[in-house]
């Protein structure tokens, strides 16, 4: 898994701090190492000096996080600092480190990721990030155990990627995964999707040995609203969507949905 860093970035508000609890929390159950990354834009450095505080202070906070959250979990947790644009900054520590996964915690769409960061540019995160993003909302907290993964699928997105993850968390916590499948109202993409099913998914999750259960979306009706729905009705731990970017960048609107569910359903996303 790449170099098996999970990478957090924090502001030390209140919401990525619980972000760094729970990304913690995860990255021990799957054996990975934890990066903390704080990044001093101008409106953060600015801010400091309104608090009589200098670029160091924000350092020395960051190691502090760091060693607190090492003892508190027993897992490896490094820190990198960087100054400049928080968007540009984050994507190029997620390259150089080449990280497995990236998570961060949100207040919401109206309020963006962090204090600093406008929704345009949370939005361009997920859609420019090599690896896998996590995001949680606030208030949720890492349970003990994932019991029930939710998986969607259509004919029409590529699922490799996510299927890998699926995999990997299913594994990891012995949880059950839920296809929850797009109806298909023509004959041939039913039996795609029957291919889809038969000859990819289930013989990927009997190989190993992985729990799941299939089930399709109504005819009518929204299809990201019944998968949210169905979601919060079996308490799921994950959604893990697919995140194809439009040429602008921009995450489109059934992912938006999804990541920013009223639900507080933590949300995997991986890029095509």
């Amino acid at each position: 898994m790449a170099s098996n860093i999970l990478l957090i970035p924090t502001d030390f508000s209140e919401i990525t701090l619980n972000a760094v609890d729970y990304g913690a929390a995860l990255a021990k159950s799957l054996n990975l190492k934890v990066t903390l990354a704080h990044i001093l834009t101008k409106d953060s450095i600015s801010k400091l000096k309104k608090e009589n505080l200098a670029e160091e202070d924000a350092v020395t906070k960051l190691k502090t996080l760091s060693e607190e959250t090492k003892n508190k979990f027993k897992i490896e947790v490094n820190y990198i600092i960087k100054k400049g644009s928080l968007f540009t900054s984050l994507s190029e520590i997620e390259k150089e480190l080449d990280a497995t996964l990236l998570l961060f915690g949100t207040y919401g769409k109206s309020t963006g990721i962090f204090n600093y960061f406008t929704g345009a540019d949370a939005f361009k995160l997920v859609s420019k990030t090599q690896c896998p993003d996590i995001v949680i909302q606030k208030g949720v907290v890492f349970p003990e155990t994932m019991k029930n993964i939710v998986f969607p699928v259509s004919t029409t997105t590529k699922i490799g990627h996510k299927l890998v993850w699926a995999k990997i968390l299913a594994k990891a916590f012995n949880a059950k995964v839920h296809v929850f499948k797009l109806y298909e109202p023509s004959d041939s993409a039913q039996i795609k999707m029957r291919t889809l099913m038969n000859k990819f998914l289930k013989p990927e999750f009997d190989k190993q040995g992985i729990d799941f259960i299939e089930l399709e979306a109504k005819k009518e009706g929204n299809f990201g609203e019944q998968l949210l729905k169905y979601s919060d009705s079996i308490k799921a731990d994950m959604i893990i969507i697919m995140n194809d970017p439009d040429p602008s960048n921009y995450i489109q609107a059934y992912e938006e949905s999804i990541i920013f569910n009223n639900y507080l359903i933590p949300i995997m996303c991986v890029n095509v």
